[in-house]
């Protein structure tokens, strides 16, 4: 299976499981027709009996398991005792409460807005105790993750979650911990609080989450430009519609 941009979402790019042909979108977060088929089943059976398994069933594995973990903490007790990884009836009945809570469609299917429902509140107490803006942390959730706790990177496979933590550049991070929703929303607000304290500003921290610290000041260096090619890097980056696509979609509630 193809493990470029693994993720929950129908948008090839930003998420969209892939099939064995890596061209066509798969399921969302949801119960799957068939028992054999729930998701996160088939990496929970191949980790029990202590083999490896694939980038894309770990993902959408970890994924369900931060479901389970981020409804029973929204519902404000442990609806469901066993978080297991596993889409299975039980889950299904937590995400439908956890709608019905939130005044969404209360489908069982978890999307965009369900995530959003249940990121929310993390953020909030993120920002609050790292003194890092709301919007900024919610914005690189949005554009970074779209908030698929399983996503895989387009571009680059070792970029992991929420946060596309790169393990590569981050090797003392497992990837269980990359898609852990709790460390992702505190690894940027750890980064922000970092980029701010030493580049002095919101803009330019927001950047350096794509171009690094050590790029933004070679940016800076080089007058700001709205193109710009990293040293490290043969593709153009445009700083300011990256801050400006982040700190802008915030309006107050859910995006839409």
């Amino acid at each position: 299976m193809n493990t470029t941009g693994r993720g929950a979402w129908p948008k090839y790019g930003r998420g969209g499981t892939l099939n064995t042909k890596g061209t066509e979108i798969g399921p969302y977060y949801t119960l799957a027709k068939e028992p054999i088929n729930q998701i996160g089943l088939y990496a929970w059976c191949k980790g029990m009996q202590g083999e490896i398994v694939s980038l894309d069933y770990f993902a959408t594995h970890q994924g369900v398991f931060a479901i389970q973990i981020l409804s029973n903490s929204y519902l404000g007790n442990p609806k469901l005792e066993n978080a297991d990884g596993i889409f299975g009836p039980d889950t299904l009945q937590l995400v439908k409460e956890v709608q019905r809570k939130a005044g969404l469609i209360v489908d069982g299917v978890v999307g965009q807005k369900t995530m959003q429902a249940l990121l929310i509140p993390v953020i909030q107490q993120v920002s609050d105790e790292k003194k890092v803006p709301f919007n900024a942390i919610y914005g690189l959730l949005h554009f970074e993750g779209n908030w698929d706790p399983g996503a895989v990177g387009v571009l680059d496979p070792e970029d992991l979650g929420l946060a596309q933590i790169n393990t590569k550049a981050h090797p003392h991070v497992a990837p269980s911990s990359a898609f852990c929703p709790s460390f992702a929303v505190s690894f940027i607000a750890d980064y922000l609080r970092t980029a701010l304290d030493q580049l002095g500003n919101l803009q330019d921290a927001v950047i350096s989450y794509n171009l690094g610290i050590g790029g933004t000041r070679q940016w800076i260096a080089a007058g700001r430009p709205e193109v710009w090619v990293p040293k490290w890097s043969t593709l153009p980056r445009k700083p300011f519609d990256y801050y400006n696509n982040i700190i802008g979609v915030w309006r107050g509630q859910p995006n839409t």
